[in-house]
C-alpha cells in the first residue's frame, strides 16, 4: 500500500484519528529510522472474528508539513521489528510469517 499525507495537524492529532477509525485496544508508539519514516505507531485491533492483531502504522511527514501513514497488518510480514512486549503478547492470530518471533528475537526475549 502507499502512503496517505493528508494530516496537517499535529502527529499526535493524526494518531486519534487512526483510534478512532479502528477499534484500537492497546498501543504503542516507538521511533523509526528516520530514513523509510520518523515514528512507528502498533496497534493491537481485532478482527472479523473476534481475534486480536497487530496492525503496524508507519508515520512520516511530507516537505509541506504533512503528516501521513502506511499501515500494514502483521500477517502482511512487515519489515519493522521494534514491537513491544506487552503489545507483541496481545495478539491471537498465527505468526504467519515469523514476524512476532523475529521482533522477539531482535529485542532478546521469548515468544510466547
Amino acid at each position: 500500500m502507499g502512503w496517505i499525507y493528508r494530516y496537517d495537524r499535529s502527529k499526535e492529532s493524526l494518531i486519534e484519528e487512526i483510534k478512532f477509525q479502528n477499534e484500537v485496544i492497546d498501543s504503542a508508539i516507538c521511533r523509526g529510522d528516520g530514513k523509510n519514516c520518523k515514528w512507528i505507531f502498533y496497534a493491537v485491533c481485532k478482527n472479523l472474528d473476534r481475534q486480536k492483531y497487530i496492525t503496524i502504522y508507519l508515520l512520516d511527514r511530507d516537505e509541506e508539513g504533512y503528516w501521513g501513514y502506511q499501515s500494514m497488518s502483521e500477517r502482511d510480514g512487515p519489515d519493522v521489528f521494534t514491537c513491544p512486549k506487552r503489545i507483541l503478547q496481545q495478539s491471537e492470530v498465527d505468526d504467519r510469517y515469523g514476524w512476532r518471533a523475529e521482533c522477539c528475537k531482535r529485542k532478546g526475549f521469548k515468544p510466547r
